[in-house]
């Protein structure tokens, strides 16, 4: 019986901070207490705590779907513009109901899905990538693309 209730609530979770990732407001009080039971009944344990690793694949899969959508349909400006949000709203959700021991690996999930998997589209974009910005002396949004990107570690030389 635990389990049926335990995955119902769980996908329920996921679904309401979606809606949240969506623009929606949620009653963030209610899913705080929510996971606090989740911790709860895994003693306490971060170990025990089953649901972050669920959600740290919902995250992923969310957005890597997103990023797939503005890679194509955004400037490098505005992509980076909406990875830096996306940091921060993660960044906001911990503070407001996620277990804090779950920030650095959450922030790396959506850093890796919005900056690092598409980091070379980003850079390479025809008329707004980092030729372009660097052409027309676009100083601050060249600052800005370093402070996203400088996180992480690319693997292609090329880049």
């Amino acid at each position: 019986v635990y389990q049926e209730i335990y995955f119902k609530a769980r996908d329920a979770v996921i679904s309401l901070i979606n809606q949240e990732r969506e623009g929606e407001q949620i009653d963030r009080a209610l899913l705080k207490n929510v996971l606090d039971i989740f911790v709860e009944i895994g003693l306490g344990k971060m170990d025990y705590y089953d649901f972050e690793a669920y959600m740290l694949k919902r995250t992923a899969a969310y957005y890597s779907r997103k990023a797939k959508s503005w890679i194509s349909e955004d400037s490098c400006t505005g992509y980076m513009l909406k990875a830096e949000e996306c940091l921060k709203q993660e960044k906001d959700r911990v503070s407001h109901y996620l277990h804090s021991s779950s920030e650095p690996k959450l922030l790396e999930k959506v850093q890796n899905e919005l900056v690092s998997v598409y980091a070379r589209k980003v850079l390479e974009k025809d008329h707004s990538g980092c030729r372009p910005l660097l052409r027309d002396d676009k100083v601050d949004d060249l600052s800005w693309m370093y402070g996203l990107f400088c996180k992480i570690n690319f693997q292609d030389d090329a880049v």
